[in-house]
């Protein structure tokens, strides 16, 4: 490495260190904090890296001499109870791994805790505060192509997890989580016919709404919350491609529990298939993974009819919901490319799930 390329890296560095999170905290105090109560083996965190994807404030990759570490930070702003839901991963990583689930566990501070707490008061009345874990990263790749055999080992490890019992998981639906079209109902005032939009949604995204209304109507018709035919375990609740590592030697590490709840099993595996399985260029191999994942599902977790019949439409409105938060998102930031992607994510999964659909009833 040249001269010229350390400054530059140190600039960067510099620039991370010096990053708010949330009031006068720091991810430099952060980081001296990670140092400070870790055991590194003498090394201090080195080479920050930001990740984009997630729901936390900040997520940052580092290393230690050749071990690779991801940091995670939450904010009073990231998510309502934030410390109870750490304390209830950290209860969710022991269930996951008895169940021999592959995940990537929390690395544990020097006295024995899974995470830290920064508190910093500015004035009587005003305090900052950010929680913060460290995990090992797993080297792999994020599970963008998958195979059958890929898809049908996941299936059994959601089969798995919707087996564990006595969890005592915190509340902790995904934001984004197609679910909140038949929960929030209080929040839902748009007067377009056979549904309700989230107040949140203006004029302008009439188009969106329009394409999405009669989804949204079928799964309301679903009787989701009928748990004889919508069983409830714990699910993960985001089993995107990000989220699911694929490493040497055939291995996976399931990522981000922050979004583990009781819910409807069935919503991880309309999860899974839209957006894991789903190829928008290749309807047959989308097909077959489809297939594939629903019948290495129910050789480990049989499931009842109204879910297998359910399931397209389940499919469908993750496409949907997508499509309508991105297009919020984008008439504030139009030029941000990751909401641009998952937009058109969205959208030709709903046209690819009508091709699928018409197929079977032409």
């Amino acid at each position: 490495m040249s001269p010229e390329s350390n400054d530059v890296l140190e600039i960067q560095q510099q620039a991370i260190l010096e990053t708010k999170v949330t009031g006068p905290i720091t991810v430099g105090q952060i980081v001296a904090e990670v140092a400070e109560n870790y055991d590194f083996n003498g090394q201090k965190p080195k080479y920050l890296s930001p990740l984009s994807r997630g729901l936390e404030t900040r997520k940052y990759t580092f290393w230690t001499r050749q071990d690779a570490h991801l940091l995670k930070i939450y904010d009073q702003s990231a998510s309502t109870g934030y410390r109870f839901r750490l304390r209830n991963v950290v209860g969710l990583e022991r269930k996951l791994k008895a169940a021999d689930i592959p995940i990537a566990e929390s690395e544990l501070t020097k006295k024995g805790n899974h995470f830290l707490v920064i508190d910093r008061r500015v004035t009587p009345s005003r305090s900052y505060e950010v929680a913060f874990a460290v995990s090992k990263v797993f080297p792999g790749r994020a599970l963008t192509a998958p195979s059958l055999e890929d898809v049908q080992k996941m299936a059994e490890y959601m089969a798995r997890i919707h087996q564990i019992k006595d969890y005592g998981v915190v509340p902790a639906m995904d934001s984004w989580s197609f679910l909140r079209f038949i929960r929030d109902n209080d929040i839902y005032s748009y007067p377009v016919p056979i549904f309700y939009a989230p107040k949140f949604v203006r004029n302008d995204l009439k188009d969106v709404l329009e394409v999405i209304a009669p989804i949204v109507k079928n799964l309301r018709a679903l009787d989701l919350e009928n748990e004889k035919k919508f069983p409830k375990t714990l699910i993960h609740g985001d089993l995107h491609p990000f989220n699911i590592l694929k490493g040497k030697g055939g291995k996976f590490c399931i990522l981000d529990l922050g979004c583990m709840d009781y819910q409807q099993r069935i919503a991880d595996l309309a999860i899974f298939m839209s957006n894991t399985c789903a190829d928008f260029t290749d309807l047959e191999k989308t097909k077959r993974l489809f297939t594939a994942t629903v019948e290495a599902y129910e050789s480990h977790n049989h499931l009842t009819r109204e879910e297998k019949e359910g399931l397209s439409t389940l499919i469908q409105a993750n496409y949907a919901m997508f499509s309508l938060r991105t297009a919020e998102l984008l008439q504030k930031d139009p030029d941000n490319k990751e909401v641009r992607e998952w937009h058109e994510h969205g959208l030709n999964g709903l046209k690819m799930m009508e091709k699928i659909l018409r197929g079977r009833t032409s």
